[in-house]
């Protein structure tokens, strides 16, 4: 699969033996996260909230730095109306999505 453009977010992998992650192999890519994926230690309940939110900021301001780095390649942010036709389509889809354990 390629993700062209793709600058941020999280991969959830499987694996048997990390050993094998480590060397590139024995791992499949389960779902690709995109910016808006946080990191997913801050819900770790051994993660303190002020670290949590220090590290939903800084995902944040690496969001910020990389949209303004690409409208400085010439990229325009996308309109509300077509925020507004995405955010409409995820709500439809959502619920037909199958469930998770």
């Amino acid at each position: 699969m390629r993700l062209p453009e793709f600058h941020f977010g999280r991969f959830d992998v499987r694996f048997e033996d990390f050993a094998e992650v480590q060397r590139g192999r024995g791992f499949t890519i389960v779902e690709v996260n995109g910016a808006g994926a946080e990191s997913t230690h801050i819900w770790d309940r051994r993660t303190g909230l002020l670290e949590a939110l220090r590290d939903l900021m800084r995902q944040y301001r690496w969001l910020y730095e990389i949209g303004h780095a690409n409208r400085a390649r010439g990229f325009k942010a996308m309109s509300l109306a077509e925020f507004m036709r995405g955010y409409r389509r995820e709500k439809f889809l959502t619920p037909l999505y199958p469930a998770t354990d």
